[in-house]
């Protein structure tokens, strides 16, 4: 019964050393060796980078800023949200920007635009804008096609036996004038090729796969844009263009 306490205690113990590091160089290769497939350890580096974030290290900020986006478990999205929005951190949005604007996956895009709007970065405003409404591939059906009929690859055999037949003799009676002769001949009996084949039946089918490009609404990405601006256009981005294009104090963020 104590094996687990001691192991929880060693790994307690490793997890202090780890707190005590302080150099910045130490960062990177912390997260090479910690954030695997072990939750736990992973959890640590969540602990590690937000003390180099809270110091001022704009990396840490940045692996907080990915691991709440991107990380699986949604508690350790929720360790890396809280450290990235604390009042000690200093703000370093350009990595959830990034993220925003290059994901292909509508869920991390969504996680973003609400931190952002959290850290009240309105210089993402542009990009929300054009993630609000996007155009995205869909699956529509499979349909399987017929059942799959073939030849199979040594299913096709021949034979040719040219095997005369000596039970089959005939007598030929010749006239001529030096008189009548006759003669016995066989007649051959030449077997025809037989061919054999094997077919292959409708133990395969073959799917038609159907994809259309559907505009996809992303409520996440409105309610950020609300928070940030105050203003309400709906899914209408053209008009959000408009509003934003009046706002001098807001240039477009470089990606």
């Amino acid at each position: 019964s104590m094996g687990p306490r001691v192991l929880f205690e060693d790994y307690r113990k490793a997890e202090a050393k780890l707190l005590e590091m302080t150099e910045p160089e130490a960062l990177e290769p912390l997260a090479l060796a910690l954030y695997g497939n072990q939750i736990r350890w992973r959890g640590t580096f969540i602990k590690v980078a937000r003390q180099f974030a809270r110091s001022g290290h704009e990396q840490a900020v940045n692996f907080l800023s990915e691991i709440a986006v991107l990380d699986p478990r949604a508690e350790l999205r929720t360790q890396a949200r809280s450290a990235v929005l604390h009042p000690d951190t200093p703000r370093h949005p350009e990595r959830l920007r990034h993220l925003l604007s290059h994901s292909d996956e509508a869920e991390v895009r969504s996680r973003a635009a609400a931190m952002l709007a959290t850290l009240r970065d309105r210089q993402a405003m542009s990009i929300m804008i054009e993630k609000l409404v996007t155009e995205e591939r869909r699956l529509v059906a499979q349909e399987p096609e017929g059942p799959r009929v073939g030849m199979a690859n040594s299913g096709i055999t021949a034979s040719n036996n040219s095997v005369v037949d000596m039970s089959r003799e005939s007598t030929v009676t010749t006239t001529t004038p030096n008189g009548t002769y006759s003669n016995k001949i066989t007649l051959p009996t030449v077997r025809g090729t037989t061919v054999n084949t094997s077919v292959l039946g409708g133990s395969e089918q073959k799917a038609t796969t159907s994809w259309k490009t559907v505009r996809v609404a992303h409520p996440q990405i409105l309610h950020a844009l609300r928070t940030l601006s105050g203003r309400s256009f709906g899914y209408d981005q053209a008009a959000w263009r408009k509003w934003l294009s009046q706002q001098s104090d807001l240039a477009t963020p470089a990606e």
